[in-house]
């Protein structure tokens, strides 16, 4: 279980540095001017801690891993601790990424 939050992590790390290096290009390019800029992050990283959260509650219960799993006390604590973690993380990596964008502005 310890594996699929990691695993969760890891994948919300490639997502949010993904759509963050998409929208840092879109504003060097003049795409987006910067206020849409920090507002296509916060969404897609909002979306993003969504589509972790709800792969975290919904998706992994019904893993392999899961069902395997002898207590279900703690799958129940995976996944709660892998929706949290994630969240976290992306609103965190969100907000150090968009204090260093307007910073270099």
């Amino acid at each position: 279980m310890a594996g699929f939050i990691v695993g969760s992590l890891i994948l919300t790390w490639i997502l949010c540095s993904a759509l963050n290096a998409f929208v840092e290009f879109a504003a060097i390019r003049r795409w987006l001017n910067r206020g849409t800029a920090f507002l296509s992050m916060v969404v897609g990283v909002l979306l993003i801690a969504g589509a972790m959260a709800a792969l975290a509650l919904w998706g992994f219960p019904e893993s392999a891993i899961a069902k395997e799993a002898v207590n279900p006390h703690q799958v129940s604590g995976a996944v709660r601790t892998s929706a949290a973690i994630n969240v976290l993380f992306a609103l965190g990596y969100c907000a150090f990424q968009l204090r260093r964008f307007w910073d270099d502005a």
